[in-house]
């Protein structure tokens, strides 16, 4: 059966970050957790430490791995602390965490630590740790942009300062028989870097604002106003919960102090000796982080998916990311049950260096005429509970189609598609045909980058696309 692909690419800047991208614009997600728990360490700054090994094992770990499973491990002070562990099993009198595999403490039922600030561990590979905004109450927004590698057996790392965290293996997997988390317990000593982002917002002149931060570096711009307005200053935390952005205009210095709950900027008050049309136009915004679900400048590699004939615990690169099925009307899969089994290849989803929209890298994927083929989100099929975004519109580019692997012989007709957005995970048989927003959307027949956008319901948290 002869396959075509299509490229999905990155959103212009001004618009949105990336390619697959979820734009919060009113609704809240997920709140930064301000408080601390002085009850669970005694106020001073201090590490817990947590040894995987012997006796010490969550109840709930087996010698095979599991999607997702909670358990209970003490530390060497004897305090008790929940975590969730997905693709994860006991191997060697060691935690063994599959390539993407991943513990993390946000969940109902898991134990917030307050003021974590460092990290090492004891074993075998790396970890990725990054830092999580969450309410405790089963949701958690990952920050990737803040992501820090740590090496097993190396010198403890300085990480942003959170109550929520998640611990990701790289490729290849990783092993630990130890873990120490560091803490501040200050709640004053809230992390810059948790700031760290693209927001945006509307006017009281009705113009859409954009505010950038970057470690400490603050600035806002008019995405849509004839008369551009753009301003340069700093952003420092106050507290958890309150941040102060200070902008040069003229001569003088206009300060906005916001209420920042970990995804958006409410605005709480401005200069009062400063007037003019920024100060005044720029007063009163809610700015709201524009959420990244996918970045393929972030992969080097395509890597290894997950096949009737590979195993999907020890999946690498882009194609860890995806579970993709079609369907055969006979055998079944974990997502689509009866009559949709897993793809028999891999190279169904392609990671191209030279095919970007507003950058160099975009990906491919496979379709067919003969047959439905479907592209989701691999955290789907684990359960793991990291919410991608909350917003009111889902924004992507495409491109395409193309006949061959080449990218240069243009398919004859359009190329009919869907996206789905889906508000619960796992993904079951069952729950895939029900919790999901769908559209419809066409890729003309050797377009270039078409720019698509779909609205969402704004108080839903999404947790997993499909194609």
């Amino acid at each position: 059966m002869k396959k075509k692909v299509f490229l999905l690419g990155l959103v212009s800047a001004g618009v949105l970050a990336v390619g697959l991208s979820m734009v919060k614009v009113t609704e809240k997600d997920v709140s930064y957790n301000s408080n601390f728990d002085s009850h669970f360490h005694a106020g001073e700054p201090g590490s817990y430490v947590l040894s995987f090994s012997g006796t010490n094992l969550p109840a709930t770990i087996t010698t095979s791995f599991q999607n997702s499973f909670a358990g209970s491990i003490k530390t060497a002070n004897g305090n008790d602390i929940n975590l969730t562990y997905s693709n994860v099993r006991v191997n060697e009198n060691m935690v063994q965490v599959a390539g993407h595999g991943r513990i993390y403490n946000y969940g109902a039922s898991n134990t917030k630590i307050s003021g974590i600030n460092g990290v090492a561990f004891t074993g075998q590979g790396s970890l990725i740790f990054r830092p999580v905004l969450s309410d405790g109450s089963g949701k958690g927004y990952v920050v990737k942009e803040q992501a820090v590698v740590i090496a097993a057996n190396a010198a403890k790392v300085d990480v942003p300062v959170c109550d929520y965290f998640e611990l990701e293996a790289a490729d290849g997997g990783a092993a630990l028989s130890g873990l120490e988390l560091s803490y501040s317990c200050d709640a004053s000593e809230a992390n810059i870097k948790l700031l760290d982002g693209m927001y945006t917002g509307v006017g009281s002149d009705s113009y859409t604002y954009k505010l950038v931060v970057n470690n400490g570096t603050a600035s806002i711009e008019t995405l849509d106003r004839q008369t551009k307005i753009q301003l340069s200053g700093t952003a420092v935390m106050l507290s958890k919960t309150q941040a102060k952005c200070t902008f040069v205009y003229n001569t003088y210095n206009i300060y906005y102090v916001m209420n920042f709950d970990g995804h958006s900027f409410t605005f709480v008050s401005k200069s009062d000796d400063v007037g003019g049309a920024a100060a005044a136009a720029v007063a009163e915004v809610s700015f709201n982080r524009v959420y990244n679900v996918e970045d393929y400048e972030s992969y080097s590699a395509s890597g290894q998916g997950y096949t009737n004939s590979t195993t999907k615990y020890q999946t690498t690169g882009l194609r860890a990311n995806y579970y993709t099925d079609y369907y055969t009307g006979k055998d079944s899969g974990e997502i689509g049950g009866s009559g949709w089994p897993v793809m028999t290849s891999t190279d169904n989803t392609t990671l191209l260096n030279t095919k970007g929209h507003n950058g160099t890298k975009a990906v491919a994927h496979k379709f067919s005429n003969g047959m439905s083929m479907r592209y989701i989100s691999m955290n789907e099929l684990y359960g793991v509970k990291s919410v991608i975004g909350k917003g009111a519109k889902l924004s992507f580019w495409a491109r395409g189609a193309y006949t061959n692997t080449n990218f240069n012989t243009n398919h004859a007709s359009n190329t009919t598609m869907k996206a789905y957005a889906f508000f619960n995970s796992p993904l079951t048989p069952s729950t895939q045909q029900t919790y999901r927003e769908s559209f419809d959307f066409t890729v003309k027949a050797g377009s270039e980058w078409q720019h698509f956008e779909f609205p969402l319901t704004a108080e839903r948290n999404y947790y997993g696309l499909r194609f």
